[in-house]
């Protein structure tokens, strides 16, 4: 039998985003179109900001596409 594996979650209300990116310092970048999602490298702004996770003590930031959440889950 597999071993179940837990994860944390956290989740932040939409109208909360631009207060989490602006607590980061990445706000502007995202506004400016400065940011891309780690995995697929679309151009990322606040109408398709998926999350972020910490890989490696760095903040990764990914995009809203489905194919990116599930890639993001495989590599945690």
């Amino acid at each position: 039998m597999k071993k179940q594996e837990n994860m944390i979650l956290k989740a932040v209300y939409e109208k909360n985003v631009q207060k989490l990116l602006e607590s980061l310092g990445m706000l502007n970048e995202v506004k400016n179109g400065q940011l891309h999602c780690f995995l697929c490298n679309e151009t990322l702004i606040l109408e398709n900001f998926g999350g972020i996770i910490r890989k490696n003590r760095e903040l990764k930031i990914f995009c809203d596409k489905i194919e990116c959440y599930l890639k993001m889950l495989k590599k945690r």
